[in-house]
């Protein structure tokens, strides 16, 4: 429901999760490369001075996507006026909130403000109240101290506003410290009047007795990184349903020293209180138990002799090898994060006309049991997996509806399996090959849907689940249908999909560089990965092609087209394969010589995962092959070309998969581009014929210095001409090198009205542990302060 762009309020399509703004009419490309050119830009702040921070805080850092909300009256602004002004709305990891007026002459006019502690004679609070750590943990509170990858942590992710009644709310979640001897963590969840910035109701404590911390909510060992989500809800009244997903906010190591586990939550609204709902623990309905696995010359409760869980939990010696988790480490893990992209839902009777409004997300970390020894689909642990929960006419789902979990991809598009599975013995004697997927994602901490998820109807029209991991392989999946599309039985009907060939899933590489590769990250550890934090979906239909966008770290932007996995596209050149190397295809372009970046090499045509045919050597089905790596000039596959293609022959040949045609950007360099990839949104306008036109792909991403230690780095805005014809896409718009502002991990660029709005993330001179972003100098001019930087 929340409104990131200047259309229609409560407009639903925005659940897809499709990073697509269909409303942008003067932000098309030649704009852009003319106008854009020259520096225009704003800066709405918020971290003015030190007397505006909470205690310890070194500066107001921003981690969520700005928000804007159209046509909004504010009575009472703190500058101006407000009577049917655009809003912008930023929160930041003080746990304070900030709203402006968004554009026009007015445009950084501060409406109100949710900021300081009245103990504090200089630094009054927010002319709506109070900064919400001050609220929530009271005098003497302040945000979350870390000491990880933020410095501490208040309002960690992006909040959902319903802009469809006549008072406009926001939905957000604070993390806080209460004083004391022995503070106390709390999560807390709020609904705001967007007009007044007050809270409508009283915030709840999620960990409360009253509301999860009975059901096993440990707010200690949570962090709540991924978007919020709204639905409508056909059961209880109709009052909508917010979802909250939770991911670690401990160490992964022994679950009984830190018990941990993702959650989803659900919270009714509209009925003049918040009130829980319903709450699944991810992982951890499926305990291990004790004996087995040592940890530190102690037993690490990771597996059990007896155990009925199937696959059953592995004997494991934490760190052997350098693998980071247990192979299936079941009653732990699970995390929700999805890189701060929120669970995703359907329209309600969307599929298959059941009436039931679908919610779709994806958790990593973690084992997977499908079985407990008792009844199939029973208390199952779901760590990497993609489930579907349903809210329906009679109540909610309160485990998934349907649910994907790797297992062994049929074309064998995937990680190879390490060697580190076992059941019986001490530390890992004895131990063998995994046997699945998950397995391997899990020892090497190959989060499920780093990227997220996101749905979309494919060329024939089926409504599909798109998401990728930490490793870099990509999943497309069936709504309505996560276990097996073939079988029809399975529809509307509740079904794990954890079965040999991965049936309900289309495995595909979504980074160029995959593990094994040469540039790829090792197979026992997910540094160096180029994974896929982000995608943004363009369909240009009724009459034109569709396009998947994504930027991984170290990589070029890229675009690939989507097709039906039918029509078969000719090879710009031939192949060939050697006699003793069944699986590896040299290519040649046409013409000879070396192929071109950027226009004819294997990576311009084909990804791992499109099929393979021959003209000289036909097959079909299951006998052709499937590509399973590409470099250049050369890829690997599943299976030996056909028997009639002879050996060191060269062949023509021709490919056809779901996604194809991988378009790449020019500038700039992949080595410029640094942890975590860049955040890619879209922005188009719908033309007289039903087409959507002049798409732009916008990009923040932060430069090399951010690689490897997970530093944040400064941070470039990119526009390119999104489904350009050519295979390389055009860069339309850089911004200046002048503009020095840290690029803030996975948060979207908010593109609408003709402008840019991205969120910057700066530090204080006196404690910057984050060495590579520029400082909070307290001023207008370069280095940037924390806030949004408004491009226009």
């Amino acid at each position: 429901m929340t409104q990131g762009y200047a259309g229609p309020a409560g407009d639903l399509n925005y659940n897809s999760r499709q990073a697509f703004d269909p409303y942008e009419y003067t932000l098309y490309p030649a704009y852009i490369h003319s106008t854009m050119s020259t520096t225009r830009q704003r800066f709405f702040e918020v971290d003015d001075s030190q007397y505006q921070l909470p205690p310890n805080a070194p500066s107001n850092p921003i981690m969520a996507e700005p928000l804007y909300v159209v046509g909004i009256t504010v009575s009472s602004p703190a500058q101006g006026t407000c009577s049917g002004c655009n809003m912008l709305v930023a929160v930041t990891l003080n746990d304070t909130i900030f709203a402006w007026v968004a554009d026009g002459t007015q445009a950084g006019n501060l409406l109100w403000s949710r900021q300081g502690d009245p103990s504090n004679s200089n630094n009054p609070p927010g002319n709506a109240g109070n900064a919400l750590w001050r609220d929530d943990c009271g005098l003497g509170g302040g945000p979350v101290p870390r000491s990880d990858t933020t410095p501490f942590m208040g309002i960690l992710s992006t909040p959902v506003i319903d802009a469809s009644g006549s008072t406009p709310v926001m939905f957000l979640t604070d993390w806080c410290q209460t004083s004391g001897s022995t503070p106390m963590l709390q999560w807390n969840i709020h609904e705001i009047n967007l007009k007044t910035g007050v809270d409508i109701t009283p915030s709840r404590w999620i960990g409360s007795s009253m509301d999860f911390g009975g059901s096993g909510f440990q707010d200690v060992n949570q962090t709540q990184r991924a978007a919020l989500l709204e639905v409508p809800n056909p059961h209880s009244g109709g009052n909508p349903l917010v979802y909250l997903a939770f991911g670690t906010g401990t160490v992964e190591d022994n679950a009984t020293a830190h018990p941990y586990n993702g959650w989803l939550l659900a919270y009714t609204t509209g009925s003049g209180a918040l009130s829980p709902e319903t709450g699944f623990p991810s992982v951890t309905p499926t305990s291990c138990g004790s004996g087995g696995g040592m940890y530190m010359g102690s037993n690490n409760g990771q597996c059990t002799t007896g155990n009925l869980g199937t696959p059953h939990c592995d004997c494991y010696l934490y760190n052997t090898a350098g693998y980071q988790n247990a192979p299936n480490w079941g009653g732990q893990g699970g995390g929700c994060w999805m890189s701060g992209h929120g669970p995703a839902a359907t329209t309600a009777g969307a599929i298959n006309s059941d009436g039931n409004v679908h919610v779709f997300l994806g958790c990593g970390n973690g084992g997977f049991q499908e079985f407990n020894g008792t009844t199939p689909d029973v208390s199952n642990n779901y760590g990497q997996s993609v489930m579907d929960f349903r809210v329906t006419s009679s109540g909610y789902d309160t485990s998934p509806f349907q649910s994907f979990t790797p297992r062994t991809p049929l074309s064998g598009v995937g990680p190879s399996l390490p060697s580190v599975c076992g059941d019986t013995g001490s530390g890992c004697a004895g131990c063998g090959a995994c046997s699945y997927t998950f397995q391997a994602m899990n020892v090497a901490d190959w989060d499920q849907s780093t990227g997220g998820v996101i749905l979309f109807n494919d060329i024939a029209g089926t409504q599909r689940v798109v998401t990728a991991d930490k490793a870099g392989y990509g999943y497309l999946l069936t709504q309505g249908n996560l276990c097996d599309p073939s079988n029809s039985s399975y529809y509307d009907s509740g079904c794990v999909g954890f079965a040999t060939g991965d049936p309900g899933s289309w495995t595909f590489g979504a980074a160029m560089n995959l593990p094994g590769s040469s540039g790829g990250c090792a197979s026992n550890s997910d540094t160096g990965c180029d994974r896929v934090t982000g995608m943004a979906f363009y369909d240009q239909k009724p009459s034109s092609a569709a396009y998947l966008y994504y930027w991984p770290n170290s990589e070029k932007l890229v675009g690939l087209e989507l097709s039906d996995n039918t029509t078969t596209t000719a090879g710009q050149g031939s192949v060939t394969w050697t006699s003793g190397s069944p699986t590896a295809l040299t290519y040649t372009p046409t013409g000879g010589g070396s192929c071109t970046v950027g226009s004819n090499c294997l990576t311009d045509q084909v990804v791992p995962g499109d099929t393979l045919e021959f003209q000289n050597c036909s097959c079909s089905g299951s006998s052709c092959p499937v590509v399973t790596m590409v470099t250049f000039s050369s890829m690997t596959v599943n299976i030996a070309p056909p028997s009639g293609c002879a050996a060191n022959t060269a062949q023509p040949f021709s490919y056809f998969g779901y996604f194809i045609n991988p378009k790449r950007d020019n500038t700039p360099p992949a080595s410029a581009i640094g942890y975590p990839g860049g955040a890619v949104t879209v922005s188009a306008h719908k033309g007289a014929s039903g087409n959507y036109l002049d798409g732009v792909v916008w990009a923040i991403a932060p430069n090399g210095s951010s690689e490897g230690n997970e530093q944040r780095g400064l941070g470039t805005l990119y526009g390119y001409t999104a489904a350009s014809p050519a295979t390389v896409l055009t860069n339309q718009y850089t911004s200046s090198s002048t503009d020095i502002w840290c690029s803030t991990s996975y948060a979207l660029p908010t593109v609408t009205n003709g402008q840019v709005f991205v969120p910057t993330f700066a530090v204080s001179t006196s404690g910057n542990t984050f060495a590579n972003c520029p400082p909070s100098p307290n001023s207008s001019a370069p280095p940037s302060n924390s806030g949004i930087l408004v491009y226009y």
